[in-house]
């Protein structure tokens, strides 16, 4: 059985792991379009961790009868309008808004949802949630006045669909079926479904043909989608939606942390304040989930 504080260092690494997509993104080459980078991601690591199967016990066997399971394209149809409406949100109401509202909704629409269906919903997720997204606002008021309506809601749709995502994979968790093929299914279905959107400008695919442009697909594939989908699968199986996406808030702090150190970019005061909070939150619930005695069981992945 995985321990909670096991499973809350898998999701944080998950987290931090996934933050690392966007500046590979921006160090690859250029002409790499959002939808294109996107549909590889999903892709190509749905395709690695397809490879990696037989290395966590499961066979390829077992991703046909996938196909038959509500769930799997429930969580298909979440990853899917997940990666649509989230690149629309940053193109409309900006990155820093786009990304707030992404990101920082999931946990809360996670939260909300899973308490409808039954999840618990706890005094110490509610206080690191709050003092989390509360981090992520202050992360982001310099771009906060240059989003529209569309851009807005199309963010929160993403959250929303994140959050789905996240429902769907727990549930299919706890009903006993192998998560990792499961999730295999989902990304390669949510993969065909974007492959129309890429291949009606085929240029965005021209970067491929470099080596830059080889060795960010393998990275943002492998680093970036397979690797921390196997953590998170993990640590989720011991811990409750809500919880386990406040702890995935670990992605747009190293996200910023990585564009300041990395890409050069700079942080206000307030900024530094926010991430700060963010760090809180997620500390804050680490510390609850290590400390509960009442853990979720996992079921077998």
């Amino acid at each position: 059985m995985t321990t909670p504080r096991a499973a809350v260092l898998m999701t944080l690494a998950a987290g931090a792991l996934f933050g690392t997509a966007g500046t590979a993104q921006a160090l690859g080459p250029t002409g790499s379009s959002p939808f294109a980078v996107a549909a590889l991601r999903l892709g190509l690591g749905g395709l690695l961790m397809a490879c990696f199967l037989p290395l966590v016990g499961h066979r390829l066997a077992q991703l046909l009868p996938c196909l038959r399971l509500p769930l799997v394209w429930l969580a298909a149809v979440g990853s899917l309008f997940f990666q649509v409406l989230y690149f629309t949100g940053v193109d409309r109401a900006g990155v820093a808004l786009g990304s707030l509202l992404a990101m920082g909704s999931v946990p809360v629409f996670a939260g909300l949802l899973g308490a409808l269906l039954g999840h618990r919903v706890t005094t110490a997720w509610s206080i690191a949630t709050t003092v989390a997204v509360t981090g992520l606002i202050l992360l982001s008021l310099d771009g906060i006045g240059g989003g529209d309506v569309v851009g807005v809601l199309a963010a929160l749709g993403s959250g929303l669909s994140g959050a789905i995502f996240v429902l769907a994979t727990k549930a299919i968790i706890t009903r006993g079926i192998p998560a990792v093929p499961a999730n295999v299914v989902s990304y390669l279905i949510a993969t065909v479904a974007l492959l129309p959107v890429v291949l009606l400008a085929p240029a965005s695919l021209s970067w491929l043909a470099s080596g830059a442009g080889i060795v960010l697909a393998l990275y943002i594939g492998f680093f970036a989608m397979a690797l921390p989908n196997l953590l998170w699968v993990r640590g989720l199986g011991a811990l409750s939606p809500g919880p386990s996406s406040t702890l995935m808030l670990a992605e747009p702090v190293v996200a910023t942390t990585l564009g300041i150190v990395v890409l050069g970019e700079t942080l206000a005061f307030t900024g530094v304040i926010g991430l700060v909070l963010v760090l809180s939150g997620l500390l804050l619930q680490g510390l609850a989930l290590t400390r509960s005695d009442d853990p979720e069981p996992i079921a077998p992945l």
